[in-house]
């Protein structure tokens, strides 16, 4: 006779199957959307750095998982203050018998509103593999500055727990020589449940490599901290990505 804590473990990872189907779809309209943009782009205004901004992708092989992430940001029109920005993270552990429990998918997709240079409103959908699909709204900031960039997104749910949540990115790159350059990030969140004000997940990621034309790779970590307890959870190894025009 299948018991019930059975029953439920096989509904808890057929839900998960179907989160990580839909996520996977959401990854490839991404990707697909960002590609096809970027090649209407070049076509209509080759001299625009905006409207050619690539789709990143990026994977990290570590010691208890695997990391990937695309993210893309394109206007709808060259001309446009209208555009589509896009974020996408799945993390998988390599152990079979914690996947249930450890696996974590993520997926965002805004429309955002031009209302100064660097600076966008954003409305959209928020996806996670335990809390589902949340409307959401935010900013988003982007400075260039030589060799350095910086993205500020702060955004807020619209709908149950009512998370609050800050995005921040900088990213250093310096010639070598020729198409090689140095290359690092470090990336940070901070999302709180505000209904119930309590810390939800944060994490730091960094990585230091170098990058050779629209490829780049090295060494990466990842730091998480999870739910009021900040339970850890860790994954430090090699990563590989690239910019797709």
């Amino acid at each position: 006779m299948i018991s019930a804590k059975y029953r439920v473990n096989k509904l808890i990872e057929e839900s998960l199957f179907n989160y990580g189907k839909k996520l996977l779809t959401i990854i490839f309209w991404i990707c697909f959307q960002g590609t096809a943009w970027a090649q209407n782009s070049t076509k209509t205004d080759k001299g625009s750095a905006t409207s050619n901004s690539p789709v990143i992708v990026e994977s990290m092989i570590g010691s208890k998982g695997l990391n990937l992430q695309t993210i893309f940001s394109k206007q709808l029109t060259p001309e446009s203050r209208f555009g589509i920005f896009g974020i996408a993270d799945l993390y998988g552990v390599y152990n079979t018998h914690e996947q249930v429990f450890r696996n974590q998918q993520m997926a965002q997709t805004h429309l955002t509103y031009r209302i100064a240079k660097g600076l966008n409103l954003s409305a959209g959908a928020f996806f996670e593999n335990h809390s589902g699909f949340r409307p959401t709204v935010g900013l988003q900031y982007n400075l260039f500055h030589k060799n350095l960039h910086l993205l500020l997104a702060p955004r807020i749910d619209l709908s149950q727990t009512y998370n609050g949540e800050i995005l921040a990115l900088g990213e250093y790159t310096s010639r070598i020589k020729g198409d090689w350059k140095f290359y690092s990030r470090v990336q940070g969140l901070y999302n709180r449940d505000l209904k119930n004000n309590l810390p939800s997940v944060s994490y730091i990621w960094g990585r230091i490599g170098a990058s050779y034309k629209t490829y780049r790779f090295g060494v990466g970590g990842n730091f998480y901290w999870l739910g009021p307890q900040k339970m850890t959870e860790n994954n430090i190894g090699l990563f590989f990505g690239a910019l797709l025009y």
